[in-house]
């Protein structure tokens, strides 16, 4: 999923009761000159997020809510400028009702 110039990933909760939600990253995509545009980093997986524990975002995520992932400078993704996309597992848990989650 593309990062924002502010190093953060958007994950938007499409159900219409609460839910908890986890993001793992695994890799993240460099941007550059095409020489190394789009060169695929690999990391060992490390947790972002985890809403159970209150690790970056307090309690579950609301109804239609949006949580806002800082993903430069965690993870072992770089903090500086550079990075075009990271690659996410996304996981809902405890899902309130039937729903989907969007990046």
């Amino acid at each position: 999923m593309r990062v924002g110039g502010d190093g953060k990933v958007n994950l938007f909760s499409y159900s219409s009761l609460t839910v908890d939600l986890v993001a793992d990253v695994a890799g993240y995509y460099l941007a550059g000159p095409p020489a190394v545009d789009a060169t695929f980093v690999s990391l060992q997986p490390s947790r972002l997020l985890d809403t159970r524990d209150g690790n970056v975002f307090t309690g579950p995520v609301p109804a239609l809510g949006t949580v806002a992932l800082q993903v430069t400078g965690r993870g072992g993704v770089p903090a500086a400028s550079g990075v075009a996309a990271v690659v996410l597992n996304t996981t809902i848990t405890n899902p309130g009702s039937s729903g989907f989650i969007t990046a």
